[in-house]
């Protein structure tokens, strides 16, 4: 792992030398948070630690180096640069803000080249001038910059502080006999891609928990004021119909990578899903902790309940889930509730399989120096510590026939009504107590839970109302009162002909 500066003496990640401090105030000015002020009495510069979020563009404004960083100050990314540069030849240097990082593909596609270093930072408006000019001595001759659209921008200022350092560094660069357009930039964002496929509801789910107000019912279906979105993933997340995806979040690309992990050799295995603003040190974290694997997500509002049952299933012995606290989670604190919501949700479902204390939920911050790596020590400890547990034939059924029930329709509105009927009420203003949702959930769960297992008996072969009575170990009448129920929603079909009567299934309904 690369070494930072030590940390102040308070363990606080920034630290600004007043006592050196002049009255040029730059850091004030630049700061997006208000968290830095000048005390007119002792004309020093304070620092409002519950107000910074460590943007670090004081950092790179501070013409005189006072300004101390943790995360990704010039030293730190000038020796990862040389270690990545021994172990290859590129001369390319790409570095992203991880809130809009465009994907190797991309990358690959602007730059016509497979080859490069890749940084992938926080917010690249936090990367200091001096930075660029030793890139550049070290051999570097092409550093292309992948930064957030201004008004996406999750530290408000980031970007338009980088173009600021880039033309200067061109100035600088070309003055010096290089290239003077050899740092590039070019902005973008990862939004939410609407519903393609004409299968939005009008539940208004979606319009509801936006935090940016960039959705609305038009029509009969959602339509996305794009400009506002910033790419949290709360509306995938939270869509019961699943209509919805995320750049670079994709439902399938997670699966990817869940699936790409399980098949790895060696065992036991540690996932952690972790919210990409909980922690700032993704640089030196892969390869830090043995059968550990970190994915990142935009938001802990992009959690899905059936990413975690499927690491589960492919046989991963332990999930993490890491969060912002509710009071820094920047898409408006809608990150951190979705998640405890799914927490609790989440470990009832387990507790009925035998399953609990597989999956856990912690929050980090990058204020706390060290917080994050110390969380996957004790994580993966743990789990090495369990050793590789597995499944009994019985559990990995139950989680196929649970990853079913938990795409369901009805289970993923109920799930995204929770907060709204405990808080705001129904239509009359009704506010429903905790128990009695619990007990509304609870009995909907189970319904879709024997619903989708007769669908999986039903796959198989056509079957009666007794064959699937004695196989799920339920009475007849409460087998026809289901099938009653899926033969309503068009899922199965009556087979004719002699003897009982048969039910196949008709189509695949979530």
């Amino acid at each position: 792992m690369s070494e930072a500066k030590a940390p102040p003496a308070d363990d606080f990640p920034l630290r600004i030398n007043v006592e050196n401090c002049g009255d040029c105030v730059f850091c004030v000015s630049v700061c997006p948070f208000e968290a830095l002020s000048r005390d007119e009495a002792t004309k020093r510069v304070k620092l409002d630690k519950d107000k910074c979020r460590l943007c670090g563009l004081c950092y790179t404004a501070c013409p005189s180096k006072l300004v101390s960083i943790a995360y990704y100050d010039t030293d730190a990314l000038a020796a990862k640069l040389r270690e990545l540069q021994e172990k290859g030849a590129s001369k390319t240097l790409v570095m992203s803000c991880r809130g809009s990082a465009p994907g190797r593909a991309t990358v690959v596609s602007e730059l016509g080249t497979e080859d490069f270093i890749e940084f992938t930072l926080p917010c690249v408006g936090r990367v200091a001038l001096p930075f660029f000019l030793s890139a550049a001595e070290t051999g570097i001759e092409r550093i292309a910059v992948f930064a957030c659209e201004d008004d996406f921008c999750r530290f408000k200022k980031g970007s338009t502080a980088l173009v600021n350092t880039v033309n200067t560094a061109n100035a600088l660069l070309g003055d010096m006999g290089f290239s003077p357009d050899m740092v590039s930039f070019k902005k973008g964002s990862r939004r939410v891609i609407p519903d393609k496929q004409s299968k939005c509801i009008s539940c208004g789910n979606c319009v509801a928990k936006c935090p940016y107000q960039g959705i609305k019912l038009d029509g009969g279906a959602a339509k996305f004021d794009l400009a506002l979105c910033k790419g949290c993933g709360v509306c995938v997340s939270e869509c019961p119909v699943t209509c919805l995806e995320l750049q670079g979040s994709e439902t399938a690309e997670v699966s990817r990578q869940i699936s790409e992990f399980s098949a790895t050799p060696g065992e036991p295995k540690a996932l952690a899903f972790v919210c990409m603003w909980s922690e700032f040190s993704t640089l030196d974290i892969p390869g830090a902790f043995l059968g550990l694997k970190v994915l990142p997500l935009p938001c802990a509002g992009r959690l899905e309940l059936v990413h975690l049952l499927e690491a589960l299933e492919q046989g991963i012995d332990g999930v993490l889930v890491v969060t912002c606290p509710e009071d820094e989670c920047k898409q408006e604190k809608r990150g951190a509730q979705h998640a405890a919501l799914y927490e609790a949700k989440l470990e009832s479902i387990l507790g009925r399989m035998g399953l609990s204390g597989r999956v856990s939920m912690v929050t980090a911050t990058p204020k706390r120096m060290g917080e994050f790596t110390r969380i996957l020590g004790r994580f993966v400890d743990g789990v090495q510590t369990n050793g590789h547990r597995g499944l009994t034939g019985q559990q990995l059924e139950t989680l196929a026939i649970m990853k079913d029930v938990i795409l369901d329709v009805r289970i993923r509105w109920l799930l995204a009504k929770e907060r709204e009927m405990l808080e705001a009420g129904n239509v009359f203003g009704e506010k429903v107590p905790p128990e009695k949702w619990n007990r509304v959930f609870d009995d909907a769960l189970q319904d879709r839970y024997v619903q989708h297992s007769i669908l999986r008996l039903a796959r198989r072969s056509p079957m009666n109302a007794g064959e699937i009575g004695r196989l799920l170990g339920l009475a007849p009448r409460v087998v026809l009162r289901h099938l009653v129920e899926l033969k309503r929603q068009n899922l199965v079909e009556m087979v004719h002909g002699h003897g009982d009567q048969k039910f196949s299934v008709k189509g695949v309904g979530k």
